[in-house]
């Protein structure tokens, strides 16, 4: 399941991509408040597979412009140097322990935008980036109840 934060014209909303489009949630789900962030933490999300049975998008994803996932994170931490081959690139020993660093909710873009390199620079440093969005308190997960 792909979920998305974008604009329609100059309307923040969210939803799921579903096909070549995304399902607009923010206008089916008119009350819900909190954006993707919201939904997550609603009932609404435990009903998202129904909603998808038999459903169409509602905008093409060329008609849309991308937020960041989460607008409004509480936080965002980061883990660093975590795979060999970035440990090799940077030159460094691999670490005992997790290396945990935060960013801030403003120094993230959502996706196919603008990127604002600084003069100070000649390039852009690049890493593949992965996130992980915990909607629910959870203590102990296993594995074994993983949703796909």
């Amino acid at each position: 399941m792909k979920l998305a934060s974008f604009c329609i014209q100059d309307r923040p909303t969210f939803g799921v991509l579903i096909d070549c489009g995304l399902m607009d949630l923010g206008a089916r789900l008119p009350d819900l408040q909190g954006g993707l962030r919201g939904f997550l933490e609603s009932p609404e999300f435990e009903r998202l597979p129904a909603r998808l049975a038999n459903s169409r998008p509602d905008v093409a994803i060329a008609d849309v412009r991308f937020l960041p996932l989460i607008p409004n994170p509480d936080k965002v931490l980061c883990v660093g140097i975590n795979y060999v081959p970035h440990v090799q690139e940077t030159g460094r020993d691999l670490p005992e322990k997790p290396v945990i660093f935060c960013r801030f909710s403003g120094s993230q873009t959502g996706h196919e935008q603008p990127l604002i390199r600084p003069r100070v620079s000649s390039k852009f440093d690049y890493e593949g980036e992965l996130a992980v969005v915990i909607g629910r308190r959870a203590r102990h997960v296993s594995t074994e109840n993983a949703v796909e």
